[in-house]
């Protein structure tokens, strides 16, 4: 079987592989599991099921220096958990979710102990590896998927581009032998190209609730990611740099209205050259997040 890490290479690694030994590789052990019942004997589940599941995250790119600014430090690595997707009590999916980083460490049986800060607000959380059995969330835990649910939910993924043997759109529970689809466009909607860049990089915390930009008959609404860039500057300053109107700024900055996409690039162009000059203002800490524990280090220099 040739073990393909489509869909898994962007999670770290559950266990170290033993040197110079290709069949102990943790990709070939999680098709296995995820071929059981179907073409693959039963084996008992790995302990490294019921770890938290971990990207780990380069602290390289303006954009991840601009989320993580005063919490970690330039040219280090950190840890990102995956919580589940939290809901409000009509049961509607919220749209913001915790970000979670924590100190990259190669101990993974101290993964569980260390607590993750959340880059929105600076808090720190426990995190549980996967959901308590009795439903029941401790004050200051975050329940996080462990790679046993990332793969159960691998499992049961609809293959999007395919269908079933009688033409239907496969679904969570489709069996058989796939054929592909036949597309009929109804409609044009333009994207923009920065969509495979993210996953072509790698190590981004974008990744992770990244939309992509959408055109509307030739114009653009920012995205999540770029209305929340935004809101760390004021109209004014905005205004100053890029020679915009306020009226037009707090558009984009809302996200309700399309725009021109050359009066986007504008403030897209005037926030990286912001984070480039903070990038090389030696990258100044806060002292509040040093003093409390919260500033994070690479495994060689410990937790600050």
């Amino acid at each position: 079987m040739d073990a393909k890490a489509h869909g898994l290479g962007y999670l770290y690694p559950p266990r170290e592989s033993v040197k110079d030994d290709p069949e102990d590789d943790w990709i070939k052990e999680a098709w296995h599991g995820i071929l059981e019942g179907e073409v693959a004997t039963p084996r008992p589940t790995p302990d490294c099921h019921n770890l938290a599941a971990m990207m780990r995250i380069a602290v390289t790119t303006p954009a991840v220096l601009g989320m993580l600014k005063g919490i970690a430090r330039p040219n280090n690595f950190v840890f990102m958990p995956l919580p589940f997707p939290t809901y409000d009590p009509k049961g509607i999916k919220r749209e913001a979710n915790f970000s979670l980083i924590m100190p990259f460490s190669k101990h993974r049986k101290e993964w569980a102990s260390t607590k993750a800060i959340d880059t929105r607000t600076g808090k720190k959380y426990r995190i549980h590896p996967g959901v308590d059995r009795n439903g029941r969330r401790k004050r200051g835990e975050i329940w996080v998927k462990t790679y046993g649910n990332i793969l159960g939910e691998y499992r049961v993924h609809p293959e999007a581009k395919f269908v079933d043997g009688n033409g239907n759109p496969c679904g969570d529970t489709t069996r058989g032998l796939l054929r592909p689809s036949h597309i009929v466009a109804a409609a044009h909607r333009y994207i923009g190209k920065e969509t495979s860049r993210h996953w072509e990089q790698g190590d981004d915390m974008s990744l992770v609730d990244f939309k992509c930009m959408e055109y509307r008959n030739g114009k653009v609404i920012a995205n999540k990611v770029t209305q929340e860039r935004i809101a760390k500057f004021s109209e004014r300053q905005i205004e100053e740099a890029t020679g915009l109107d306020r009226k037009t700024i707090r558009l984009i900055r809302r996200g309700k209205e399309p725009v021109k996409p050359i009066t986007l690039s504008k403030i897209i162009k005037f926030l990286d050259t912001e984070n480039v000059k903070n990038e090389r203002e030696n990258y100044k800490l806060s002292p509040q997040l040093i003093a409390n524990g919260s500033v994070l280090y690479s495994e060689s220099e410990g937790v600050g």
